[in-house]
């Protein structure tokens, strides 16, 4: 095939092309211009590579469409034959399956027939078993009941002898400690009494004076020696309240010509951290010496009447030292300054006296308990030596039985004293020997 184009040449800006072909193609170009024959060409040219594109995919089509066939005969057969064998496998899983389940339900049956007849079994040692207990629970209770009737009976009378030998032991005993007995309810009974009572019974200080009924005074007032005193009493069983106290410094205050305040809770603390400890020594911006004393029934009381005693001279001291001052700013100045390391050192003696005076109660208790054990260790001691005794002229009479029992024993034994007992070892009951 030969081609259409024989030369092609530029000069002066233009392309002059030579072509050959078999018909005239003046009557198509011959009123064209140069930009509508380039368009032309280039026009005819796109159609005719879509024309040669358009045969071509035609032609792919066609093989396309005939390979699409073969395939999908091919996978129609496949199918056919996949169905054919899972049709097969089938009927081959459901006969197995049905020999499976028939072996299965024969199992089942069986184990049925099994459980019934355990069953069965269970039932009859359970029956047995539960009457065989009860059988023998009947028979431990009554065993039982029977073991506690003689022992109760046996200790009703063992008590019945223990009681007799304790009321002569008690009585022997009563004479030797009803001193002892008497003082120490002497002392319970005045750590029951008022406020004003016990300071009739241990100070020389005068009757106080009843303010109660007062505003803005204290429970209490007294005259010791040349010191005006307020007491304020306080008797709750739980810690005094923080506004009770500011009360009382309010009153103080209030009455600047009082030297000496003391704030006494009979049965219990007083609340705060400031009151961490039973004595408290404080004073006011007019030289005035608190006094604060939790759980005052518990101290020594000659002790802290004592203590009480010597903080109200002390007091009158250091308020007159305060009063008396010197006129003059430099003297004052220097007065003031020595009050201060006074006060200081007073309320350090005074709170270290408080401390031994308690200590000393301590240890007065521990010696009082020491003796009281001493005299109760000699007591059983001697009941030792009489149930021996007792024991030994059975014997020698012959053929008479004697039993030494247990008995408690104390200094307070039979007058309603708490003291410590000591048990008295039992001796077994023996024959003697004909």
């Amino acid at each position: 095939m030969e081609l259409a184009l024989l030369s092609e040449t530029f000069q002066d800006g233009v392309w002059s092309s030579t072509f050959r072909h078999n018909e005239s193609i003046q009557p198509l170009v011959k009123d064209l211009t140069q930009e509508d024959f380039l368009t032309l060409i280039r026009l005819a040219g796109s159609a005719l590579t879509h024309l040669h594109t358009s045969a071509s995919s035609l032609k792919y089509k066609e093989a396309i469409s005939a390979e699409l066939e073969t395939h999908t005969r091919r996978i129609k057969e496949a199918a056919k034959q996949e169905k054919e064998s899972l049709l097969y496998e089938k009927e081959t899983n459901d006969s197995r399956h049905s020999l499976e389940l028939v072996r299965l339900k024969a199992t089942i049956e069986e184990l049925q027939i099994q459980n019934k007849s355990l069953k069965s079994q269970f039932a009859d040692i359970s029956s047995a078993s539960q009457e065989t207990f009860r059988t023998s629970l009947d028979a431990m209770k009554a065993e039982k009941d029977q073991q506690y009737a003689k022992e109760i009976e046996r200790m009703r009378e063992d008590m019945k002898e223990r009681l007799a030998e304790m009321q002569k032991i008690y009585a022997e005993s009563a004479l030797k400690t009803k001193k002892e007995s008497s003082v120490s309810s002497e002392i319970g009974k005045k750590g029951e009494r008022d406020f004003q009572d016990l300071v009739s019974d241990y100070t020389s200080w005068g009757a106080l004076t009843d303010n109660s009924k007062k505003a803005h005074h204290a429970d209490w007032a007294c005259m010791i020696r040349k010191t005006s005193t307020f007491f304020e009493v306080k008797n709750y069983t739980e810690d005094v309240p923080t506004r009770e106290i500011t009360k009382f410094e309010n009153d103080m205050k209030l009455h600047s010509d009082v030297h000496f305040g003391a704030f006494i809770s009979m049965n219990s603390g007083i609340a705060g951290k400031r009151f961490d400890k039973n004595i408290i020594i404080d004073w006011t911006s007019e030289s005035q010496m608190l006094v604060y004393i939790s759980n005052f029934r518990k101290q020594d009381m000659p002790g802290m009447f004592l203590f009480l005693d010597m903080c109200a001279d002390i007091a009158y001291k250091c308020y007159r030292l305060v009063k008396d001052r010197p006129d003059d700013s430099e003297s004052c100045i220097q007065l003031q300054r020595k009050l201060q390391g006074v006060q200081a050192v007073v309320e350090k003696e005074m709170v270290g006296l408080a401390a031994w005076i308690r200590d000393s109660k301590s240890e007065h208790q521990v010696a009082m308990d020491l003796l009281s054990k001493q005299h109760t260790v000699n007591l059983s001691k001697i009941v030792h030596m009489k149930d021996s005794l007792l024991y030994l002229i059975g014997m020698i009479q012959g053929g008479s039985e004697v039993e030494v029992v247990e008995v408690e024993v104390g200094i307070g034994a039979g007058l309603g004293v708490d003291q410590p007992s000591v048990s008295v070892p039992p001796v077994k009951k023996k024959k003697a020997v004909k």
